[in-house]
């Protein structure tokens, strides 16, 4: 599982990261990872491409105000500048009152160090020692990333690598179980454009799954950029299911059991 922060212009990746056994059942994990989230705000503030002599030959340079630069720069590298959001804090750690050290400002690393620690653990179970941001990146690794994360404005499920969420996981070992077909970030075109990447498209059929998070878009703009892409969807011909990850997780059966309505209903791929 790999934990994620994304902003307009940017993502990060914190490191490989296990949510600690007494917090996995627990919902408020949900709303501190929605609170982790909204703690950073990254922009993109220049690109470079570095030589084999480690020179920087600059590529873009740009205030905060500006897009993001063609796609036609994959793979040079980026600098960011991450502001923290101070006013989130107190709603993350259970225990501000540790970070009195006298000093109106505490150092970032530090604050979110303790975060992590309160409810993290490294990939091999062992408690967090340190945490560190870095702040320079490959571009082509935020295009990838953006291109397979769903419509949503938040993060609403660590992430096990940077396609397959902890809810995905359920979903395909699921539909493995009961030996239903499937193929995995089934991109869907629309005039040599990607109109949508898929959780879960059935195979020899029409059918289309997402699986939509613990908490279901309630931003009003991510509604209607579903809708509209659901719309579309049927207009080409598809069939859609969404399921929301407390219907993953709490009766993954009645989830299969709709699929299969569906396979019977709508299982010839005309």
């Amino acid at each position: 599982m790999v934990l994620c922060f994304e902003s307009e212009n940017y993502f990060f990746y914190l490191n490989n990261l296990k949510i600690k056994p007494e917090y996995e059942n627990n919902p408020k994990i949900n709303e501190l990872i929605d609170a982790l989230n909204q703690l950073f705000n990254f922009k993109i503030i220049s690109i470079y491409n570095e030589t084999v002599s480690h020179t920087k030959n600059w590529i873009y340079k740009f205030d905060y105000s500006d897009p993001l630069p063609p796609d036609s720069e994959p793979n040079k590298m980026v600098i960011f500048k991450c502001v923290f959001n101070n006013n989130y804090f107190e709603n993350i750690v259970q225990s501000p009152d540790k970070l009195t050290t006298g000093s109106p400002i505490y150092e970032i690393s530090k604050k979110i160090e303790l975060i992590l620690k309160q409810f993290f653990l490294t990939s091999n179970g062992d408690e967090i020692i340190n945490f560190k941001i870095y702040s320079t990146g490959k571009y082509n690794e935020i295009l990838r990333y953006k291109k397979k994360r769903k419509y949503s404005n938040q993060f609403v499920m660590p992430h096990q690598n940077s396609n397959t969420s902890k809810i995905e996981e359920i979903f395909k070992n699921a539909l493995q179980n009961n030996k239903i077909e499937f193929d995995e970030q089934y991109e869907i075109l629309s005039n040599d454009k990607t109109l949508s990447i898929v959780d879960f498209h059935i195979k020899n059929t029409k059918i289309l799954i997402y699986c939509d998070g613990y908490k279901f878009h309630s931003d009003e703009s991510t509604m209607l950029k579903d809708k509209k892409q659901d719309r579309l969807l049927q207009y080409y011909g598809y069939k859609v299911l969404r399921f929301m990850g407390s219907e993953i997780v709490g009766n993954i059966d009645e989830c299969i059991m709709e699929v299969n309505l569906f396979i019977r209903k709508f299982g010839c791929n005309s």
